[in-house]
């Protein structure tokens, strides 16, 4: 197993950037382009996260310029892509929801006719994604002391779901009975279902006795005042997703990996588990709610057993060559 990795310092934007951003980030939206600009985001009919993300990234870019719209020129843009890409270097899908922001806000909110936004175009990469074995999932989410994480964690696992989709689940979303679980407003507002394992439903209910909320399975939790007592004041909004990932990253470094990993490797790992137990693309596809197969097929580079397995039939073909 391999070993703890030294996590590399982060490169940030210069400190008079990060003040002028969080002054940004606390007043209010009492400029017109920056209303406007929700208000288009919100016409489009943009989900709350990309909403989200899109009013961050071009709050940072006028933080870094700290000019009006009016006053920003193709030298501005050009500047700043440059900037984050070279300088920062963040990485090919954080670039593209800010040069997303940017192209969005200067086409539709403050129309200008910047060139440099049309001929820029990004370097897409396509890594392959970090997939652990069987024992490596279930040794990591073992060691999770906490049953309200490491029930959400078997429950990715076990139904291959993202983490928005996971803490949305419901107890009325499962049907016990047949084995299946519903998952709406997924990504892009589609919905599906999925078979959830007898033993993960078992989980969940155990983990539910905790707190009994009436309707959420993973409601975020008041202190006890007693830690002798059960979890109590649940709040109705589930709890982050940002703490369910320091509790699996915390228990995969306890256990000396050193691979970078994150939920979604818990999805990639479901996918690339059930390709190699024969589940067929097409099924695996459905269950991860992927729109085109090509991207299933990306987890059939990963599975090691169907490799020995394709290895060992070549070696047996050209053996007597």
């Amino acid at each position: 197993m391999s070993k703890v990795k030294v996590p590399c310092k982060t490169v940030q934007f210069p400190e008079s950037v990060r003040v002028r951003l969080k002054k940004l980030r606390k007043s209010e939206d009492t400029s017109p382009w920056r209303k406007r600009y929700r208000e288009d985001l919100d016409f489009h009919r943009f989900r709350p996260l990309t909403v989200k993300k899109y009013y961050d990234a071009i709050l940072k870019f006028f933080a870094y310029t700290w000019l009006k719209p009016e006053l920003i020129t193709d030298d501005h843009i050009r500047d700043y892509l440059r900037y984050v890409e070279t300088e920062l270097k963040w990485s090919t899908s954080y670039l593209m929801i800010n040069y997303s922001a940017l192209k969005f806000f200067f086409e539709f909110t403050f129309p200008r006719d910047l060139k440099t936004l049309q001929i820029y175009r990004l370097r897409h990469d396509h890594p392959l994604p970090e997939v652990l074995s069987q024992q490596e999932v279930r040794d990591i989410i073992a060691n999770v002391k906490d049953i309200r994480y490491r029930a959400c964690l078997i429950l990715i696992y076990t139904c291959g779901l993202r983490i928005s989709e996971a803490l949305k689940v419901k107890f009325a979303d499962i049907n016990a009975k047949q084995g299946l679980l519903k998952i709406l407003d997924g990504k892009g507002g589609k919905n599906r279902v999925v078979p959830i394992p007898q033993n993960t439903i078992r989980i969940l209910r155990e983990m539910w006795q905790t707190h009994r909320h009436g309707e959420l399975l993973f409601p975020g939790y008041r202190h006890a005042q007693k830690p002798t007592l059960r979890y109590y004041g649940t709040t109705d909004k589930t709890f982050s997703s940002a703490t369910v990932l320091k509790y699996f990253q915390d228990s995969a470094e306890e256990l000396g990996f050193r691979r970078p990993l994150n939920l979604h490797t818990l999805r990639h790992s479901y996918a690339t588990h059930l390709l190699e137990e024969g589940v067929p693309v097409r099924v695996v596809q459905e269950y991860l709610g992927h729109e085109d197969v090509a991207t299933t097929m990306v987890y059939l580079h990963l599975t090691s057993k169907l490799c020995r397995e394709s290895a060992k039939t070549i070696e047996e073909l050209m053996g007597d060559l």
